[in-house]
């Protein structure tokens, strides 16, 4: 890659030979004539405007005192108030025992306005870009240290006891501030302004980050330091894995990124930081946008017997079949599914995680009607009209009756005498001894209805036993029940077992997604499914158990693609659960980043660029920064007159002026420009910034 700067040395030259044929006084001569004139040219103006300015000074002292007096309360505190922001960008953690009515200066965003947040003036910008990416503040004691667990994202920070010092060395009591901001995803590394790039001796190079995080700790406003020999701990865990991945640090005031070589990453005593080639780079990044849709590999990997839900006894566990004959039943199920044989339940398309105790009282569901004897008013037998409790079978010879004393009197008595009049859900008989029941209707609506009633047998039935009758109720009711929790655990199974034979584009789809996509492309899934019928996985034990197999081993291949790299070179690594365990000494931004070149076998180079806006006001760049929506990398320029070309490449590019203000170029413009770089392209970009106050705005903005 080439790098095309103006020439200052030449622009000097010319400025110079230009002043020596100048005709006109240069700048000594007029600085001396001014000195000259300053003190009449000051008195004349005293003699012509001093009274009036005099009455004006007056006037404007006393009006200035009448504001103060009544704002001088606040402005004791030495505040700065934010406007409130969006609580649900960012978990916060409130302060501990405080009742101090503080808040975040308005270069951080506060994320909820209910707590308290110190006034952390000293946090830098690392550029003209104002950093709105949100974070936390938690007030802790110095003394005692603090053990702090970002609920978001589960890195873990802890900071010793007695381990603070300030700017001069001193040991720190009382109360401190812990400010905590992560930089996740490609709207925040817009949002937060930090510099993409980096470079040393071999030149210059692209970050892909895998995760930044910024720790500062102040008292009062005073930024503090660790003491001499002590660390703080910090468990991070990174947004994707990556090859040759290194950790970094931002420092304060060159705003240059540092390498930092830590045993956390198998670099302890490396020199320079690892290269990745471009093409890691996009698998790197293409594994971030994928991965976070897979299962967690462990949680796989537990499951050697399934059952009907979460088993939490020994007889439960006992009761659960292995998971090859899950793979089986969710593919016969699947295969029934899409051929139409069996109909997809609504209750399951919209309660998939649902219990079968919490489905069955959900979905135990019938229209159940109280028929009475045609002859004796208090001889009645319930009657499903939908034919959904079968246990209902085991009265058909019997009868119950009841008594207004049996029903407790009052509402119940009044609402029995039409009891044949109304319908309702479900019926339930208990049996309590000899022929004496309890029977309980549910509407569904309102609640139940529950009495004392007596079973017995009709005329007819000569050899009427009451405890006989329970029984086959009781029987013919957990059958049902039994059958309702099979066709429950079929359904669970398919969806389960659907994972190892999901094509990619599905891996990030929601259960809830996936089911309605199933539902609308049955033909696609009869396909599938009857060519897995086909293959022998609805009835070959062995298939069936070697694609899960396979299915766990594929994930750990992704998940844990960094952890077999690392080991490969012969390097140790403490991460556990794709988590970095690293030991610092200073508060500031780091990255666990990957840097890399562009050399995809495009032609790269820097041209000069000139930008307008549509009416052709000019804007320079303070910065640059590009964004490869379509290989899913971001990145800055070191240097902001020249642009990076790629020619015929989809790149976004977004420019920062010395005021802050933001401009885009699409990155279909972008791609139809022809640049070159023997001359001065010119380039029409938007102003965007007040379209881009949050990392949500900044996705919005660009669909990310």
């Amino acid at each position: 890659m080439e790098n095309s700067t103006p020439n200052s040395d030449f622009e000097k030259f010319l400025r110079n030979q230009l002043q020596q044929v100048n005709d006109t006084p240069d700048d000594v001569l007029w600085s001396k004539i001014a000195a000259a004139q300053k003190k009449p040219n000051l008195w004349m103006k005293y003699r012509k405007y001093g009274w009036y300015a005099a009455a004006a000074t007056a006037l404007i002292i006393t009006t200035t005192i009448a504001l103060l007096v009544p704002a001088k309360q606040g402005a004791n505190s030495g505040l700065t108030a934010v406007p409130e922001q969006r609580s649900e960008e960012r978990s916060e953690t409130p302060f501990e025992n405080t009742n101090d009515e503080a808040t975040l200066s308005p270069s951080v965003q506060k994320v909820n306005t209910k707590a308290t947040l110190p006034n952390l003036s000293y946090i830098p910008n690392f550029g003209p870009r104002v950093n709105s990416v949100p974070g936390t503040a938690v007030r802790f004691s110095a003394k005692e240290g603090i053990e702090y667990k970002d609920p978001v994202s589960g890195t873990r920070l802890s900071i010793p006891a007695g381990s603070l010092v300030d700017k001069n060395g001193n040991a720190v009591s009382g109360t401190a501030d812990l400010f905590f901001r992560e930089y996740r995803t490609i709207a925040d590394y817009l949002a937060s302004g930090l510099p993409m790039h980096y470079s040393d001796t071999r030149g210059q190079f692209f970050f892909n980050s895998a995760g930044m995080f910024e720790v500062r700790v102040s008292q009062n406003g005073e930024q503090l330091q660790m003491a001499p020999g002590q660390n703080y701990d910090l468990t991070f865990v990174p947004t994707t894995e990556l090859e040759k991945v290194s950790l970094y640090y931002l420092e304060d005031e060159s705003k240059e990124w540092r390498f930092v070589p830590d045993q956390a990453f198998g670099q302890a005593e490396a020199k320079q930081p690892p290269v990745a080639t471009e093409n890691e780079a996009v698998q790197g990044a293409a594994k971030q946008r994928d991965n976070d849709c897979l299962p967690d590999p462990y949680e796989v990997s537990g499951i050697g017997r399934v059952s009907f839900g979460m088993p939490e006894s020994a007889e439960e566990i006992q009761k659960a079949i292995p998971v090859h004959e899950m793979i089986k039943i969710g593919v016969k199920t699947g295969y029934d599914l899409a051929t139409g044989k069996l109909a997809m339940p609504r209750w399951f398309l919209k309660n998939p995680y649902l219990t079968d105790e919490q489905l069955l009282f959900r979905m135990e569901s019938g229209t159940v009607q109280i028929k009475k004897h045609r002859d004796k008013v208090n001889l009645f037998f319930p009657e499903d009209l939908d034919k959904y409790f079968t246990e209902l079978d085991a009265f058909k010879n019997c009868y119950f009756s009841f008594n207004a004393d049996s029903l407790g009197g009052g509402r119940n008595s009044k609402r029995i005498g039409s009891i044949s009049d109304e319908y309702w859900q479900r019926v339930v008989v208990e049996h309590v001894r000899g022929n004496e029941c309890v029977v309980t209707l549910y509407d569904g609506k309102e609640g139940q209805l529950q009495f004392h009633a007596l079973l017995r047998g009709n005329v007819e039935n000569k050899k009427f036993e009451p405890e006989k009758v329970m029984a086959e109720y009781n029987k013919l009711r957990i059958k049902r029940q039994e059958d309702f929790a099979m066709k429950n655990r079929a359904l669970r199974f398919f969806l389960h077992a659907a994972a190892p034979f999901k094509t990619q584009e599905e891996w990030c789809q929601s259960n809830f997604e996936w089911l309605e996509y199933f539902e609308k492309n049955h033909a696609t899934m009869e396909k599938r499914y009857a060519k897995l019928m086909e293959q022998g996985y609805g009835d070959n034990d062995e298939l069936a158990a070697k694609v899960w197999k396979d299915w766990k081993q594929q994930l750990r291949n992704i998940k844990f693609s960094t952890q077999q790299a690392v080991a490969r070179n012969g390097r140790s690594q403490s991460i556990q659960n794709l988590a970095y365990s690293i030991s610092l000494y200073r508060f500031g931004v780091y990255n666990c980043d990957q840097i890399f070149r562009l050399n995809a076998g495009q032609t790269t180079e820097y041209v000069l660029a000139r930008y307008n806006l549509p009416n052709g006001d000019k804007v320079v760049p303070a910065t640059i920064s590009i964004m490869d929506k379509s290989a899913k990398l971001f990145f800055s320029q070191k240097n902001a007159f020249s642009l990076l070309y790629v020619e015929g490449r989809l790149l976004d590019i977004i420019l920062t002026d010395k005021n802050g203000r933001q401009y885009h170029l699409p990155a279909d413009q972008y791609a139809q420009k022809k640049m070159h770089r023997g001359s001065v392209n010119s380039l029409t970009v938007s102003d965007i910034t007040d379209k881009t106050d949050s990392p949500q705005a900044w996705a919005d903005l660009l669909e990310l």
